[in-house]
């Protein structure tokens, strides 16, 4: 069988950054010849230039492999072209929903139909700062969700178990190996180096996609029909027309943070035996995984610390108008 990557996610790890480097510079540079390709909605593998091409003209500086890509009744055609271009190296692939969905693709047989053997990477974060941060994209068109206490009541803290959902690549026969690694703000070098080699990241390509900020915030819940779960690409027009240095607000209350440093002590603790020793040790050591003391001081963001002014508003228009000119020229 062919060999390939599959970098699984999970969000809210330096994915985009990474889709971003990636899709700029798909060969990676390695004594194997790693090199970037994508698996697009109709089923085609995309690689080298036509890669580069197709992130310098989208909605975003990079492309990535379709979201739902285990249940394709084509799989064995994709898995003819991707052992075609695996021929000169080893593809990489990468999706940040993929680390949820290791049950489908096994249930499938996803992997062996497309006749390949994967290596996973996964990089993982504490739970409580992953859920804060992406918590502001789903509030912004989740009606069924007004406040972080809805989502546990609705799904405990069953979704940031990051073990259980790893298990589930673990478990398939055609994952040759799983690499689990900590996030560290700059995900880029430390794959890089993970494939072979030298992490050398060129100016630019570290920050992608951060979280919102309020104003951000405040703009897309106003327009939260556009948004939905599956055009985040409005998230990215937002922060490139109207920069901020804010960071996403906080919206986790003491209890509810404690409920998640306590659904999640156990899967925790089984995570250890999947990381290197350096990893499992940098984890025991950070209280971020095992307490919500570290957060103490976080004040949750009032209603009104999330209103954009009117001077705000007039100014993401004008920034709208010069971003939709300059396209025009």
């Amino acid at each position: 069988m062919a060999e390939c990557v599959l970098h699984v996610g999970f969000g809210k790890t330096g994915t985009s950054a990474l889709q971003t480097h990636l899709s700029r510079h798909p060969e990676l540079g390695t004594p194997r010849g790693h090199h970037y390709v994508v698996v697009d909605g109709a089923g085609a593998v995309v690689a080298g230039d036509q890669v580069r091409a197709r992130a310098a003209g989208g909605s975003f500086p990079y492309v990535a492999s379709v979201p739902d890509l285990w249940g394709r009744d084509d799989l064995e055609a994709i898995g003819g072209k991707l052992q075609a271009v695996g021929r000169r190296g080893v593809p990489v692939l990468s999706q940040e929903d993929w680390g949820r969905t290791g049950r489908r693709c096994a249930d499938e047989r996803a992997l062996e139909r497309m006749g390949v053997q994967a290596h996973v990477v996964a990089y993982v974060r504490p739970q409580i700062e992953w859920f804060n941060s992406g918590w502001w994209q789903w509030w912004t068109w989740q009606e069924q969700f007004d406040t972080p206490a809805d989502v546990l009541e609705k799904w405990r803290t069953r979704f940031l178990w990051w073990r259980r959902q790893l298990d589930r690549w673990a478990g398939n026969p055609n994952v040759s190996r799983l690499t689990v690694r900590l996030y560290r703000r700059n995900t880029i070098p430390d794959f890089l180096q993970l494939m072979g080699a030298d992490g050398e990241v060129p100016a630019g390509d570290n920050v992608v996609n951060a979280s919102l900020a309020p104003l951000h915030i405040q703009i897309l819940k106003s327009v939260s029909h556009l948004r939905g779960p599956h055009n985040p690409q409005f998230d990215w027009v937002l922060q490139q027309c109207l920069p901020s240095a804010e960071s996403a607000p906080w919206a986790l209350e003491p209890r509810i943070m404690q409920a998640i440093v306590d659904g999640c002590r156990q899967d925790n603790e089984r995570l250890l035996e999947l990381l290197s020793p350096e990893d499992a040790d940098e984890m025991r050591r950070d209280q971020r995984w095992w307490s919500s003391e570290p957060y103490r001081d976080r004040a949750v963001a009032t209603d009104d610390e999330l209103q954009a002014t009117p001077a705000e508003l007039v100014r993401a228009v004008e920034a709208l108008l010069r971003m939709a000119a300059g396209v025009r020229r």
